[in-house]
């Protein structure tokens, strides 16, 4: 396998030391991580496009399919307490 050098602090370079099992390379844990976060993505491209659509509308003053909503429907059985 071709490798490359990159930069990292010395701050990440100790977290990596930290989370890198015994026998393992920082390559298996960037990797691993970089595969975690892309699987994990709270929203594709598109789903962002929308929301973010959708927050330029309601910021600028459009409200149209907007429900309200009041806290005052909720029962106090429904709230837990830890």
């Amino acid at each position: 396998m071709a490798s490359k050098k990159i930069e990292i602090s010395q701050g990440v370079h100790d977290k990596l030391c930290e989370i890198t099992p015994k026998g393992k390379t920082f390559d298996y844990t960037l990797s691993f991580l970089i595969d975690y976060y892309l699987d994990n993505e709270e929203f594709s491209d598109e789903g962002a496009e929308y929301y973010n659509k959708q927050i330029g509308k309601f910021e600028s003053g459009n409200y149209e399919g907007v429900r309200k909503v009041s806290l005052n429907y909720l029962e106090k059985d429904w709230i837990v307490s830890f």
